[in-house]
């Protein structure tokens, strides 16, 4: 029941974002950003995320533990992905260099982007390594810290039980199915309705501040719950998103963030046993700092030759780009 509710407050969010800036005012009206000439109605991010929400509750309907209800579910996911990116440019009549993905400007998009992940892993790691030390080495307390990860490994729960029915219903060589679905078509969709259409018209009318809180508030409720952890995760890929000005950065964080899942199911407990033994966190955070080290070194130097971003040159097409 309160699953529903939250379905349906979701919907009704989504409705009311329709309504309340499809209006083509822009307070921000100097093209200063990227996000100043995503001009395009609101609905084009609002349309798909209600289909595949509805989508979705369908599947979840339908299925009662069936796999290939998912599959087909899956398969649903990945046409609409493939029909907002080829409808796109005919529908904003803009390229796609307007969301922030310049393919001349790819290699620093994905450099940057690196950046970003590595500083997360190796902050995540170094916790992990502290507390591992704290809890196991010196107060002999593995059970604390084995109940922190557990909760953490709950969080992706809803992956583990969609590769678990596709595994036994198909056996492992169908596992690519739900791999492909978790780390790249579910990930891309999420960044290119979620931060894609939605960030740039809501941010012209209300600013950034509020475009990262309420993009966020879509992101949870999209997931079908209230979780701490989805809504930071959504205010961080926001924000990385505003802060880069390119999607690329945030899609990446994304794809790469999701495969932890499917990790953690492959690898049963054994990422578990590893932070119990403390040792092999801290061989990954030496490992992090050399890599963060030779990328930022990297990206220093392709900013030495140029901008990092810079502002999408339109073609005429008749209208304001």
């Amino acid at each position: 029941m309160e699953n529903m509710l939250l379905r349906i407050v979701y919907l009704a969010l989504l409705v009311w974002l329709g309504w309340s800036f499809s209006p083509n005012k822009n307070v921000l009206a100097m093209r200063r950003s990227l996000f100043d000439f995503q001009d395009w109605s609101i609905w084009l991010g609002v349309l798909p995320a209600i289909l595949i929400h509805v989508v979705g509750i369908v599947a979840g309907a339908l299925s009662q533990n069936r796999p290939p209800v998912w599959l087909i579910y899956i398969g649903i996911e990945a046409v609409i992905l493939v029909v907002l990116l080829i409808l796109y440019p005919a529908l904003t009549r803009k390229s796609y260099a307007v969301l922030g993905i310049s393919f001349h400007q790819l290699p620093r998009q994905l450099v940057m982007g690196l950046r970003w992940i590595l500083g997360y892993y190796i902050i995540g790691n170094a916790f992990l390594f502290l507390i591992s030390f704290i809890f196991v080495t010196l107060l002999k307390l593995p059970a604390i810290l084995e109940f922190v990860l557990i909760r953490q490994r709950q969080t992706m729960r809803g992956g583990d039980v969609l590769l678990s029915l596709i595994e036994t219903e198909f056996g492992p060589g169908y596992l690519w199915i739900p791999v492909l679905f978790l780390v790249l078509i579910g990930p891309l969709l999420e960044e290119l309705v979620f931060r894609g259409f939605f960030y740039g018209p809501i941010r012209r009318r209300v600013g950034s501040s509020i475009a990262i809180f309420l993009t966020a508030i879509l992101f949870m409720l999209g997931h079908g719950h209230v979780a701490a952890g989805t809504f930071v995760f959504g205010l961080f890929f926001a924000y990385l998103y505003e802060s880069t000005q390119s999607l690329v950065p945030s899609a990446l964080f994304h794809v790469l963030l999701n495969l932890r899942i499917v990790q953690f199911y492959l690898e049963r407990n054994r990422p578990l046993q590893a932070a119990l033994e403390g040792s092999e966190a801290g061989w990954r955070v030496l490992f992090l700092v050399l890599m963060f080290a030779v990328v930022f070194i990297i990206h220093r130097r392709m900013n030495k030759r140029g901008r990092f971003i810079s502002l999408p040159q339109e073609k005429s097409t008749g209208r304001a780009p």
